[in-house]
């Protein structure tokens, strides 16, 4: 791992970034994972301050891992049992068949060899037992468009701290690569969620139809009368067509590489697999 990288994961900035970002991602692994879920045994790689599995601890065994000290602190505080593991070692610190559910979501492209963690995946889940996987989709439509207008493909908020060629994210992967890459791996996908919508314009067009987010808007923007005006003509044209709900929900399922901020599938070992 590059030292720069090495560093970045533990520092006080990436630490609030990630527990910005997990909060954010509160509620993302229920498409897979029911809060009705009990007695199995499950394993968070990468768990940050275990914000997005915390839902599952009461009722189950939740093991969280990270390389971060401080991630780890949070995570026992949110009822994981941490276990702090270096990813590009060559085995995880677990035993064959350990785990009913097995939670890989956005780890996967910071490591040198994901072909080789996604196999110790394998190894550890047991048999009849299911993985929840994400990679960032970084070749989104937005940032296409960067790409096209000379930019690159580097996540904003840490624009100013990487360069493209120490940038922490390793490998990147099209919608078609990732299912290929689950393939390789021994895994076959049963479920997918997108993780809508990248684009701040269409993720505006699904607030604006919410009243309580149009209340917030008037309350902010009090003596700017025609913004005002302007925002709550688009704001009912949006809800008597329906766009406003239409098109950040169905553009993502249509067209999952261009309109999704990161790819989630749940996989299972497939039955090909030769590992």
């Amino acid at each position: 791992m590059l030292e720069k990288a090495a560093t970045y994961y533990d520092s006080p900035e990436m630490t609030q970034h990630i527990a910005c970002s997990s909060l954010a991602r509160t509620g993302r692994l229920r498409f897979a994972i029911s809060q009705e879920e009990s007695g199995k045994t499950i394993l968070d790689l990468g768990c940050g301050p275990g914000t997005q599995i915390s839902y599952l601890a009461p009722r189950n065994f939740v093991v969280g891992t990270d390389a971060g000290f401080r991630m780890l602190q949070q995570a026992r505080s949110a009822g994981l049992a941490p276990c702090r593991a270096d990813f590009e070692q060559p085995f995880l610190p677990f035993r064959e068949d350990s785990f009913d559910i097995v939670v890989c979501t956005d780890v996967i492209e910071h490591v040198r060899y994901p072909l080789h963690l996604l196999k110790e995946i394998h190894r550890i889940l047991k048999p009849d037992g299911a993985a929840i996987l994400s990679v960032p989709n970084q070749y989104n439509v937005e940032h296409r468009l960067k790409i096209l207008f000379g930019g690159n493909i580097l996540a904003r908020w840490d624009h100013k701290d990487f360069h493209a060629w120490d940038y922490f994210h390793l490998h990147f992967w099209t919608w078609r690569d990732f299912q290929d890459f689950v393939r390789v791996g021994g895994f076959e996908i049963t479920d997918t969620y997108h993780e809508q919508v990248p684009i701040e314009v269409l993720q505006l067009l699904r607030l604006l139809t919410q009243p309580d987010y149009l209340a917030d808007w008037h309350r902010r923007h009090r003596k700017e009368k025609l913004y005002r005006l302007v925002v709550t003509l688009v704001s009912a044209g949006l809800r008597l067509t329906r766009l406003g709900k239409f098109l950040p929900t169905y553009l993502p399922k249509w067209f999952p590489s261009l309109f999704t901020e990161s790819h989630i599938a749940r996989v299972v070992k497939s039955n090909k697999s030769s590992f």
